[in-house]
């Protein structure tokens, strides 16, 4: 529930980069299957994967930084330890 309209587009455009990152990994991934020794699949496969924490990272800088009176809404720390354990 972000009130800053710069903060809302910061994570609606890492929330767009997700959405389509998600769709790239799964070619990249069945792409990496098919071809197990082309080193442009396994390459491809990881930069989705450094798009995707790029991304994941954005939205742990705005949540983390959501309060601006320099208190921890406890949800965000959940958000934030749920993120990191996904990465």
């Amino acid at each position: 529930d972000l009130k800053d309209e710069k903060k809302k587009a910061k994570m609606a455009a890492a929330r767009a980069v997700l959405e389509k990152c998600t769709m790239m990994l799964l070619t990249a991934s069945k792409t990496c299957l098919r071809h197990p020794n082309c080193e442009s699949a396994h390459k491809n496969k990881k930069g989705v994967f450094v798009r995707m924490k790029v991304a994941l990272d954005k939205v742990i800088e705005i949540v983390t930084d959501c309060k601006s009176n320099g208190e921890t809404d406890i949800s965000s720390i959940n958000i934030f330890t749920g993120i990191k354990e996904f990465k």
